[in-house]
């Protein structure tokens, strides 16, 4: 697997607790990363999602959403 470098600047005070408390910073800084990643694909996806829903409400009436339900138990 290839890996990318990313860097960040600490204060020095930051620096010396990580080491004194063996912090492994890749392992923290690579979990953080994937949390925020996923946080903000569920943000894209929600809006996405809010987007399709507001259009469907537009196009789609009560009694369509009722009659696709009843069609399809009839056809199980």
């Amino acid at each position: 697997m290839t890996s990318a470098t990313v860097s960040a600047k600490i204060p020095p005070a930051l620096k010396r607790k990580l080491e004194r408390y063996k912090i492994r910073v890749s392992e923290v800084v690579r979990v953080a990363l994937e949390q925020e990643v996923s946080r903000a694909e569920e943000r894209n996806l929600e809006s996405r999602l809010e987007h399709i829903s507001s259009q469907l409400s537009k196009k789609l009436r009560p009694n369509d959403i009722v009659l696709a339900v009843r069609a399809s138990r009839r056809e199980r």
